[in-house]
């Protein structure tokens, strides 16, 4: 593993990833994320590699990175951030400089594998010990990928065996219209069923005929095959 390099700017970062890209992992990336130009085609691994080895960088020098054209370099700002937020040695104020410059610049985080990149480290594991009003305002943005932030940022609580969170921010989300949210809270719902499996079939008693049919499906995907097709069978209102 690469040591992590103190000193480090956004610019040493893009000199290092852009050499990386190619054709062929440009071709991918437009199949799975159609109508974006901005990939030029460096693997995720290769992003997550070099990420590793810029945690130290400061905060003025990762905004930089959100506001470049190129998706992969902002994904390597985001990798930064989850990372450097995960550190067992991170203090206090670098986890906040990092939670602040997150929700700042959502509007940069503006895709699901960005948000997914730092939602649960950067702004879930800060709000641990906090209130959690941050996230109930962030589940009532205009913008859905606050909105999904907000759910996805309850795994680190569910890591802790608290489930509340998930439930409650999954609850606001049912009549979302963006099926990118549904999916994140169903998936969160469904790791908040590792945990307490009587508490999700209670959500899903009460809620089960009116979730978006993708959020239902994700949070079913443990249960054995009758109960998850009785759950299915029910007409949906």
């Amino acid at each position: 593993m690469a040591p992590v390099r103190e000193d480090v700017s956004a610019a040493q970062f893009v000199a290092a990833l852009l050499p990386m890209a190619t054709d062929e992992q440009r071709v991918k990336y437009q199949r799975f994320f159609p109508g974006d130009d901005t990939f030029v085609g460096v693997r995720m691994g290769a992003i997550f590699g070099l990420a590793k080895e810029f945690l130290a960088m400061p905060v003025d020098e990762l905004e930089v990175l959100l506001d470049h054209d190129v998706r992969e370099v902002r994904v390597g700002a985001c990798s930064i951030m989850g990372k450097a937020a995960a550190r067992k040695r991170v203090t206090e104020e670098r986890h906040e400089e990092l939670y602040d410059l997150y929700l700042r610049r959502h509007d940069r985080i503006d895709g699901w594998d960005l948000v997914d990149l730092g939602a649960y480290q950067v702004v879930g594991r800060w709000l641990v010990e906090r209130p959690r009003d941050p996230l109930y305002a962030l589940a009532r943005s205009d913008f859905w990928p606050e909105r999904r932030t907000a759910i996805v940022a309850t795994a680190a609580f569910i890591g802790r065996e608290d489930v509340a969170d998930t439930f409650a921010i999954s609850a606001l989300l049912l009549d979302d219209p963006e099926p990118l949210v549904h999916k994140g809270a169903g998936w969160m719902l469904r790791y908040a069923g590792d945990v307490d499996r009587d508490a999700l079939r209670g959500f899903l008693d009460t809620h089960a005929v009116t979730m978006p049919r993708v959020m239902l499906r994700t949070a079913l995907e443990k249960f054995d095959k009758p109960e998850r097709a009785a759950y299915l069978a029910r007409p949906v209102i």
